[in-house]
């Protein structure tokens, strides 16, 4: 059984990779190229940036010459140092501003649920990933089914998605997150 032959219009898909880690983006490259050659569509046209500043320079480039990106997959913590407003959640909502249509699968080692649950309500994204829960193979499945048009949430964050409902009705703001936090 070809899983492949389900994916749809595999022709010039767009691929942004924010990771500021550069063995794990060249292992995401790898997994798209594999994809895209098992699947036999067109090249997908892979940029990888491993940096919030060149993240945000790439995607003002794409907004100033109405370029779309088709798929993000995008790293929560990038080495910015004490600068706690330089994240993947940003970037992520630039994404969802200038490309509604965008895939964003969040990829991430952060465990704070209420983070989680930040990235869940702001970017609604097609997919998020626990680094510690993904393998090469899990990973290229999860893709797999992303470009077929499905959600994919791994262990964890399946987990917390149904544990959550109970916090939804609480109202959090960034003061009470705050606090939380130095409680932990």
């Amino acid at each position: 059984m070809n899983v492949l032959k389900d994916i749809p219009n595999l022709t010039m898909t767009t691929i942004l990779i924010v990771e500021d880690e550069p063995l794990l983006g060249r292992a995401y490259e790898n997994i798209l190229k594999e994809i895209q050659s098992e699947a036999q569509g067109d090249p997908f046209k892979i940029t990888t940036c491993k940096s919030y500043p060149s993240a945000i320079a790439f995607l003002a480039y794409c907004e100033e010459h109405l370029k779309t990106i088709d798929v993000c997959l995008l790293d929560y913590r990038l080495d910015i140092k004490n600068d706690t407003d330089s994240n993947g959640l940003i970037i992520g909502q630039r994404i969802r501003t200038s490309h509604p249509n965008c895939k964003i699968v969040v990829i991430t080692s952060i465990g704070d649920h209420y983070l989680w649950h930040q990235i869940l309500e702001d970017l609604n994204p097609s997919g998020f990933l626990i680094k510690s829960d993904t393998e090469y193979e899990i990973l290229k499945k999860n893709l797999i089914l992303l470009l077929s048009g499905s959600r994919v949430y791994s262990k964890k964050i399946n987990d917390f998605i149904k544990r959550r409902s109970p916090l939804l009705k609480l109202k959090i703001d960034e003061r009470d997150l705050q606090i939380i936090r130095l409680m932990d």
